[in-house]
Order: C-alpha cells, then sequence, then structure tokens
C-alpha cells in the first residue's frame, strides 16, 4: 500500500491537527500513514479515529532525539503500543527536558533584548513544545522577519541564545520501543550521519532506515536501500510533513512507499 511513515501535527510542531492532517494525506492518495511526533504519543488516539473515518490504514507512531558517540540522531518508532507504560515514562522524560530547555532559550532571549516574556505553546492541542515555537514568538516580537532568519540569528549551535539539547542514548531509546512491541527506523539519515554512526545503530538493533525523504536525492535513497537490504533492513520512507515549511505543500504523496510493511505495525 502506498504509505507516509513521517508526518507531525499540533501535537508537537506540525501546523495541522490530526483531522486535517489525515484529510490532506488521503487527498494525495496515500492509504497507510504513520503520526510522528516528537517525543510524544498524545495525538495517536485522534489521528486513528480520523484514519478510520477516512478508510485509511493507520500505524502508531513517534520521533525520538537521541545521541550516539555524541552524534544526534531521529529514530521513528513504529507499531509500538502507546499504551506501554514504560515508554510514556520515557517519553514524559523527553517532554520536560524540552520544557527546561525551552525555559532556557526564553531567559537567554530576553537577556540578548529580544522582549519575549512568555509563550503560549499550550495552543489546542500541543504537547511537546521546540525550537519552531520559539521562532514563532521571536517573529511576533519583531525580531525576526522568518522562521529561518529566527533560527539562523538566535536558534543554532554558534549563536549567544543556543541551548543545547539533553538526549537520551540511541540504544535506551532503541530499547523502549523493543519493549512495547514496536520496531525502529532512522530517519533522514542524508548526508549529516556518518556511516559508522548508521553501522552503530545497526549493531545495537536498528530494524529500518528512511530511505525516502525530502531531504534525500535519488542517490542517496540508493545507497541507503542498498545498505538496508545488504543488512536485512526495512525500508521506510515519508514527507516529513509539518504543514509550515516552504514548499511541503509539493512533498504530500510525493515520498510515500509502496514497499511491503511488517504486518504486525499495521493497525
Amino acid at each position: 500500500m502506498i504509505s507516509d511513515l513521517h508526518t507531525h501535527s499540533t501535537f508537537s510542531d506540525g501546523a495541522l491537527r490530526p483531522v486535517d492532517l489525515v484529510a490532506a494525506l488521503s487527498r494525495a492518495g496515500i492509504e497507510c500513514i504513520s503520526l510522528t511526533d516528537h517525543d510524544t504519543v498524545a495525538g495517536l488516539a485522534q489521528t486513528r479515529k480520523a484514519c478510520e473515518t477516512a478508510g485509511i490504514r493507520f500505524v502508531p507512531g513517534v520521533e525520538i532525539s537521541a545521541q550516539i558517540n555524541g552524534e544526534e540522531v531521529h529514530l521513528l518508532g513504529y507499531g509500538f503500543n502507546p499504551k506501554s507504560e514504560s515508554l510514556l515514562k520515557f517519553l514524559n522524560i523527553q517532554g520536560e527536558r524540552r520544557l527546561t530547555r525551552i525555559t532556557e532559550f526564553q531567559r537567554r532571549l530576553v537577556e540578548a533584548g529580544v522582549p519575549i516574556s512568555a509563550v503560549d505553546f499550550d495552543g489546542e492541542s500541543r504537547s511537546t513544545v521546540g525550537r519552531p515555537h520559539l521562532a514563532n514568538a521571536i517573529i511576533a516580537a519583531g525580531a525576526a522577519r522568518s522562521i529561518r532568519e529566527a533560527f539562523d540569528n538566535y536558534l543554532m549551535p554558534g549563536t549567544a541564545t543556543f541551548v543545547p539539547r539533553i538526549l537520551p542514548s540511541a540504544s535506551e531509546s532503541i530499547e523502549k520501543i523493543h519493549a512495547s512491541a514496536g520496531i525502529v527506523s532512522l530517519a533522514h539519515p542524508g548526508d549529516y550521519i556518518s556511516n559508522q554512526t548508521v553501522l552503530g545503530l545497526i549493531g545495537i538493533g536498528l530494524d529500518a532506515i528512511e530511505v525516502k525523504h525530502p531531504a534525500h536525492d535519488q542517490r542517496l535513497s540508493d545507497y541507503y536501500t542498498d545498505l538496508a537490504v545488504r543488512h536485512n533492513l526495512f525500508c521506510t520512507g515519508g514527507s516529513d510533513y509539518h504543514g509550515w515549511r516552504s514548499g511541503e505543500e509539493e512533498n504530500i504523496g510525493r515520498f510515500s512507499m509502496d514497499w511491503e510493511l511488517p504486518p504486525n505495525i499495521l493497525m
């Protein structure tokens, strides 16, 4: 079936509510989707209900930011039990770390003369917060004209106001998904993740690689497909749709997958 296994909603840093996200993907001909919000599963119930209404297959998902050998990686969990107490506790810790980081970002921004003293991160359904929310607050304060400018001037490594992340280990993240009966795919490895890191992830239990993604050209897609086949891994792909990035509307349906997925992750 035609699948998009990498999407985001208002429960993290996406622009669309789950019901609207499902409608957009359905119009693009997607037959199976996964909501992979950052470090939260709070939007899965609404997404599953919307998929049932639209007649689309649904895969529980999450995107976890982790680290291995000092390198940040993003791991996509699929098909797990979203009510797993161990997984929920783990994700709650990541959410608390995000809030602590955002609070420190706010403090540094105010000290730097950017007039934001409070930001509404709750919105209608917000569950996790991140730098895109700060970028919008910076724009609202008149300190930047675009999200890209806000990131470049205030939210990237090397800027005076940047706050580094505290990330869980990749091994712990993979273990939590596996213990919850799910599988793990490496998100958008692209050119920025070293081959040594990818092999290291395979060595600690990685199940799949995201081979189709807007950041991948055909060369990278072919390379990671070949790597997945050689190591007997599944291949995944998706649009990484957020709804606020330039050109994203064109990505819906363009990075779908028609390969067979492990049957246990489908619901």
